[in-house]
């Protein structure tokens, strides 16, 4: 069932297209509206379901509790977390005071430990002639990535990036890695890690050239902890969180829009015209790519769509002949708010380029038509999907002052409830 927010959004929007049908529409009414809309967005954005996760942790008594993690996918490593027992229940919060490790899905583990940590940074002004490292000890929750009998553990805290490791029953320690100046302002490396993999981590198929040409990065650390752990023969744990892929999908569309048009001519009102306002249909195509970060809810669309808008409209002594026909081509983003495994909501706004195919406006007295041109303008919109197939979305766009000549001024703007069909299964 969709939020309190979402509900306003929609009796709003009902509201405004029945007023405007009523021709009672005016820029204050437009105004309001778009405040009222986005106020209601960000609260709906504050109050959206977030995806938990089966998980786990263990508390400092030892007990384990299996539950649903909240999985938002952090760079840094937390402090503490969200949790639910059930799908239905409140939403809890762990501190790292009270929990000695955690895990998520099976993929992401954290344990408590306190370690002595180096934090210098690699700002070159910060950065000193001091080789040596300068620990602080702190109580942090670790991430494990290799888990055997050498373990690998890593923390990130912005941009500070640090490894620890430990073996059998001896302490945790961070390998060693800083940066310092000479005194003429060059860079040089404390490379220590290298000789604490070397002194801690024997095997007689491994050698110190496995490891003079390592890096301080995960995915080298990583390469050499298995290779120590399947050299001993001990077996060991890979934690590997699920990489999303980014995902192509191709959404046929169809629906209506609802239309107003009008001129206007800064000499004579004789040839001011307001054009009916009607439904009218439409078709397209939208490719979506939906970004594989920030837990699948933010997507790339590109939403070209062809429609047609025709119209007579008696004025003083003559007919005004309005015909527009456009191809649009629409660029933007789009924010998912979860509700369910197969359902959720969308919002999403673009940037609009226009290609006219013989679009104008003509009078009975000239020969001459008043040409509308392309311009740029933006389109807002709502929507909601099912089962990542179906689809259906509203949609709003304004366009002002599109005629030649500083004579006329002139607006189009339109509604648009759209369906369509997904041909690409985009679950995440």
């Amino acid at each position: 069932m969709l939020a309190s927010p979402q509900i306003h959004i929609f009796i709003s929007t009902l509201w405004f297209i029945i007023d405007w049908q009523t021709n009672k529409y005016n820029t204050l009414k437009m105004n309001r509206f778009i405040i009222l809309t986005l106020t209601l967005t960000i609260n709906t954005i504050c109050h959206s379901q977030i995806k938990f996760d089966p998980g786990y942790f263990i508390d400092n008594n030892d007990e384990r509790t299996d539950c649903l993690i909240k999985n938002d996918n952090p760079r840094s490593n937390p402090s503490k977390f969200s949790y639910k027992l059930t799908s239905d229940s409140e939403v809890k919060i762990c501190t790292i005071d009270s929990i000695k490790e955690f895990s998520i899905d099976n993929c992401v583990k954290y344990m408590r430990n306190t370690v002595d940590i180096d934090r210098t940074g690699y700002d070159f002004n910060s950065i000193t002639p001091d080789m040596h490292p300068h620990f602080t000890p702190d109580t942090l929750f670790l991430k494990v990535l290799i888990e055997g009998k050498a373990s690998l553990y890593s923390y990130i805290e912005g941009a500070l990036e640090r490894y620890f490791f430990s073996k059998d029953h001896l302490p945790m320690s961070q390998l060693i890695y800083k940066q310092h100046k000479t005194p003429s302002r060059r860079l040089r490396y404390n490379w220590s890690f290298r000789s604490q993999l070397f002194e801690n981590l024997q095997c007689n198929s491994l050698s110190y050239s496995d490891i003079e040409e390592m890096n301080y990065i995960q995915s080298d650390l990583e390469t050499f902890f298995i290779r120590y752990n399947e050299c001993v023969n001990s077996e060991f744990k890979h934690f590997t969180e699920t990489k999303n892929k980014g995902i192509l999908s191709f959404t046929l569309k169809t629906g209506m829009n609802y239309s107003s048009l009008w001129v206007n001519n800064v000499v004579s009102d004789d040839k001011d015209a307001i054009f009916e306002t009607k439904w009218h249909p439409r078709i397209g195509v939208e490719m979506e790519y939906l970004i594989p970060f920030w837990s699948n809810k933010w997507a790339l669309i590109i939403d070209p769509g062809y429609y047609y808008y025709h119209d007579i409209k008696p004025v003083i002594r003559v007919n005004a002949y309005a015909k527009y026909q456009v191809i649009e081509l629409p660029v933007g983003f789009r924010h998912y708010f979860y509700l369910t495994e197969k359902s959720k909501v969308f919002v999403n706004a673009s940037a609009v380029f226009l290609g006219q195919l013989g679009s104008s406006i003509e009078y009975d007295e000239s020969r001459i038509p008043l040409e509308i041109f392309s311009k740029f303008r933006a389109n807002f919109g709502c929507g909601y999907n099912l089962n990542n197939k179906y689809y259906f979305e509203f949609k709003f766009c304004n366009s002002r002052n599109f005629t030649e000549g500083f004579l006329w001024t002139s607006n189009y703007r339109y509604f648009a409830l759209l369906f369509g069909y997904s041909f690409a299964n985009n679950k995440p």
